[in-house]
């Protein structure tokens, strides 16, 4: 009997985020069948994601303080530290995700002799900022065997390289599988939803202040922000009066019942990987706006006029102006819905697990 080949997937938690949901599924609905899998969490966290029972998870003992109390500092601990495991597991391929975990996996790489792929997941000119990452990065990742990345805009900020270019692939994130499924919607509901976390990134604000600018031409209308973070207390200082027409609704396991009930989505972003939120809304026939933010993941999605609205990024009077375009052409919503739920075949689960495990074969018999 063949022995069960071994893979690994190195992140750094299994909180809530599009990076770790994409892990999930590719263990539950896709390697596990196949492999012997096992997920290395580099702290210790709360699991948001449920994993199949086959699959075992590893922390680094890490606490989620501890960690982000200096990458440089801590560095060689982490790395003796997974080192071992990975002797102890002796995988036939490791596939990681985001910045620290890529950085841990491949100085190991020529040591342990353990073909990598790498996962990039958001925007790489913010990911890799600062001169430590920076010169990590450009050190380091010419040693991975793969290259996985969500754009063609986040592909080519690695044309430096002529071995990454020649060895990575460009894979959108699956569809959770409920968002292909038909339900009964509401479009009439004048209600507009943005999904993110309260940080910076999503840069809710100018959203906020776009349809406060609205609100009053178009009574009924409210504006539902769902999600969590640091920036609640600003937030909502600046919603102030607004609370009765823009809500901070805080997180749900239902956004399929949440977009049920939309008339429309916004997606404000400063920058963005492929967004999860956004193709979700797409899949369920929700007329779309959002920024044309780097990396370039909206953009990949979005067709301008045909299947949503793209705006340029931090442009309030843009946004509001796609806003109301949306809010007044009941005929505009209604073709951009239409053509939105097109995303369910690129998206379709099946078809990029598929992807993935095609290219992590290749990766490894070609090794």
């Amino acid at each position: 009997m063949m022995k069960m080949k071994k893979i690994v997937f190195l992140t750094l938690s299994l909180t809530r985020g599009g990076a770790e949901r994409v892990i999930a599924n590719l263990c539950n609905d896709a390697f596990s069948s196949e492999y012997d899998v096992t997920v290395i969490m580099c702290m210790k966290a709360p699991m948001e994601y449920s994993l199949a029972e086959s699959v075992k998870t590893v922390t680094l003992d890490q606490s989620e303080e501890e960690w982000h109390q200096g990458m440089t500092k801590r560095f060689p601990r982490r790395r003796r530290a997974l080192g071992r495991i990975l002797q102890d597991i002796r995988p036939d391929l490791i596939i990681s995700f985001l910045p620290e975990p890529n950085f841990l996996a491949l100085s190991l790489r020529r040591k342990l002799g353990i073909p990598t792929i790498i996962s990039v997941r958001n925007d790489p000119v913010r990911e890799y900022a600062g001169m430590v990452r920076t010169l990590l990065m450009k050190h380091l990742y010419p040693n991975a065997d793969g290259y996985v990345f969500q754009t063609n805009q986040a592909k080519e900020y690695f044309a430096f390289d002529k071995h990454i270019m020649e060895n990575c692939r460009v894979i959108m994130n699956p569809l959770n599988p409920i968002f292909l499924e038909e339900v009964p919607c509401n479009r009439d509901t004048k209600r507009i939803v943005t999904v993110g976390r309260l940080e910076k990134q999503k840069n809710q604000a100018i959203l906020i202040n776009a349809f406060i600018g609205l609100s009053e031409r178009f009574p009924g209308w409210t504006l539902d922000l769902y999600g969590e973070g640091s920036m609640r207390p600003e937030l909502e200082t600046l919603i102030g009066d607004h609370a009765d027409v823009v809500r901070l609704m805080g997180e749900t396991s239902d956004m399929r019942g949440v977009f049920s009930q939309t008339a429309l989505f916004v997606l404000p972003s400063l920058y963005e990987g492929m967004p999860n939120a956004l193709m979700e809304a797409m899949a369920m026939g929700i007329p779309c706006i959002a920024t044309d933010c780097p990396c370039g993941g909206p953009a990949m999605l979005i067709q301008n006029g045909e299947n949503g609205l793209l705006v340029p990024v931090d442009d309030e009077r843009a946004l509001a102006d796609a806003m109301e375009a949306v809010m007044t052409d009941g005929k505009l919503g209604q073709k951009l819905g239409a053509n939105a739920k097109r995303i369910r075949e690129s998206g379709d689960p099946k078809r990029v697990l598929g992807e993935w495990m095609e290219y992590a074969r290749a990766i490894m018999n070609r090794v």
